[in-house]
């Protein structure tokens, strides 16, 4: 990209996970803050009064605070210098030109892809990350069937395995899909007051675990499956074992 930098933004309106990442932050603190990443250099938080402090004593970067809007400019001229890069997918045409203007003369060029590169090779601190991360939403399906009761529904269901989720310090990584019925042939069904009746109920959940999340989906029948249905299954997971023995590391 011929950047000398890269300058990354985060707000809590729109998060960009890339400076959590770099920065080695949990996700789930909500900043309004920026990013610096120069060659050679320790990372370089800039982050507003009271976030400046919560963030001290962090050894993963370094971190200068700013009061006012004429402080954060000073700071951005100090820090991002020559051609500036960004990650255009998380920047706002608004967003930009407040850039541009507190950073004039600057060149600007978009490492949203070379960013996307880099995190896509999972560290062994991350794999277990998303694995616990699976392991906990495991543990919700599992818990399905002894939760579910007569004349429930969805969104009980959903209540109840979202304190199930509270109570193990987690929250869902997006709002879950609980389908029952003719509801589970519909991609991307909104969860409603529907009494979960007899057939097939799906239910699709994740959690988010150190800031890495999962994403599951599972068939459950509520009384007894017919045939149609089991074959239906049958074939179904036959083809998700086959995908899962051709995986290989790298491909």
């Amino acid at each position: 990209s011929g950047a000398r930098c890269i300058l990354l933004k985060t707000s809590e309106y729109v998060k960009d996970e890339n400076f959590y990442y770099l920065a080695r932050l949990d996700k789930a603190l909500d900043l309004n803050a920026f990013l610096v990443m120069r060659r050679g250099r320790k990372p370089l938080v800039l982050a507003n009064e009271l976030e400046y402090r919560a963030l001290l004593g962090n050894g993963n970067f370094a971190v200068k605070r700013f009061r006012t809007g004429k402080e954060l400019e000073h700071l951005l001229r100090r820090s991002a210098s020559g051609k500036v890069g960004m990650n255009y997918c998380k920047t706002s045409v608004a967003s930009m030109k407040g850039i541009r203007k507190l950073l004039p003369g600057r060149k600007f060029t978009d490492v949203s892809r070379h960013l996307g590169m880099i995190r896509g090779i999972k560290t062994r601190d991350e794999v277990k990350k998303i694995t616990a991360a699976c392991k906990a939403a495991e543990e919700l399906m599992n818990a399905v069937p002894d939760i579910l009761k007569t004349g429930m529904a969805e969104k009980d269901l959903e209540s109840k395995l979202e304190e199930m989720a509270r109570r193990n310090g987690m929250k869902f990584s997006f709002s879950p899909i609980i389908a029952s019925g003719v509801n589970s042939s519909v991609p991307h069904h909104l969860t409603g007051q529907k009494n979960i009746g007899r057939g097939v109920l799906l239910v699709d959940l994740g959690v988010i675990y150190s800031g890495y999340c999962s994403d599951l989906t599972r068939t459950f029948f509520v009384g007894r499956a017919t045939e149609e249905a089991k074959h239906a299954y049958s074939v179904v997971k036959k083809a998700q074992d086959k995908a899962v023995s051709m995986m290989r590391e790298g491909s």
